[in-house]
């Protein structure tokens, strides 16, 4: 277990009066504290956990203006997370820390161990509240408040195949708010999943013309070939200050595939070739769709 603690204060530098007309303008001060824990301990030998809490604060003074930003982990669950928000201090969500899980040996499991050498399976979470302060009457008061609430992954698996193949599988989610006090508010959700496949092969072959310069010599090659596909979508919402819901506003999401490859025909000689196909869609403007292809050839004139 790991505890940090940092303290600064940065004190602003004078300013030269002969560019203010011999007014005097004082220094500006910003004084930041932060507090940071982690925890990390096994569960049992294959499953890893880690827990984390960070606190930040901040405030900025100066002739003219005084200001401050206060961030802290956070569990920002449901779909307005203000409704039932208090102070800061008074919330217990504030003390819940983010996590990480990690499960690995799951190839050891049920029937995995008939087609994986490895697999392992991952799960994040992380959220945090922050707020953004205004001077009114001599206190420091929010002008703004922020919630986000992230998996990242929801869910991860990664396996390496007994065929020489390996494949990485993400969910993700995100779900970030922003609200104004003196009304309105703004939502926006991300999601994406993404599944890649690929697979690595050497090897080498010789050229059956029995004269020079090509008798008796052999060519080596690597080749690295990839399969990835990918969905996302992000939807922003806004809600009005007389409003008691969100309403959506805007609407995107896209898919592609896109198989790969690189081959190394020799120190001297490698390319790549790609093919591409997707669509994305957005709530206004429609829907489009692309194919894309690509080839590159890289010959080294020297070593």
């Amino acid at each position: 277990m790991g505890l940090s603690i940092w303290i600064f204060s940065r004190p602003g530098v004078g300013q030269d009066t002969s560019f203010t007309g011999g007014a005097f303008i004082g220094p500006s001060t910003t004084d930041k504290r932060s507090l940071r824990t982690n925890l990390s301990f096994d569960i049992i030998s294959n499953v890893k956990t880690t827990f984390t809490h960070e606190w930040s604060n901040s405030e900025t003074k100066s002739d003219k203006s005084h200001t401050g930003n206060e961030s802290i982990t956070f569990l920002a669950w449901g779909d307005n997370p203000i409704k039932d928000f208090k102070k800061l201090s008074g919330d217990y969500r504030r003390l819940i820390p983010d996590w990480s899980i990690k499960i690995s040996g799951v190839e050891k499991f049920l029937f995995f161990s008939e087609f994986a050498k490895t697999m392992s399976i991952e799960h994040s979470r992380n959220g945090k509240y922050s707020e953004n302060k205004k001077l009114v009457e001599n206190s420091l008061i929010p002008a703004s408040q922020n919630f986000t609430h992230n998996y990242q992954p929801l869910i991860g698996v990664n396996i390496s195949w007994i065929w020489g193949m390996s494949t990485n599988i993400r969910m993700t989610e995100s779900t970030t708010f922003q609200f104004s006090t003196i009304g309105g508010a703004q939502k926006s959700e991300t999601s994406s999943f993404t599944i890649s496949g690929s697979y690595a092969t050497s090897g080498g072959f010789s050229i059956p013309i029995p004269i020079w310069p090509f008798k008796g010599q052999t060519f080596k090659n690597d080749m690295n070939i990839t399969l990835t596909f990918d969905q996302s979508e992000n939807i922003q919402y806004q809600k009005k200050a007389d409003q008691d819901k969100f309403e959506e506003s805007q609407k995107n999401s896209s898919w592609k595939l896109r198989p790969s490859a690189t081959y190394k025909f020799n120190k001297r000689v490698s390319g790549s070739l790609f093919y591409e196909m997707g669509a994305t869609e957005n709530k206004i403007s429609g829907k489009y769709s692309y194919n894309e292809f690509g080839i590159t050839v890289n010959i080294a004139i020297r070593d």
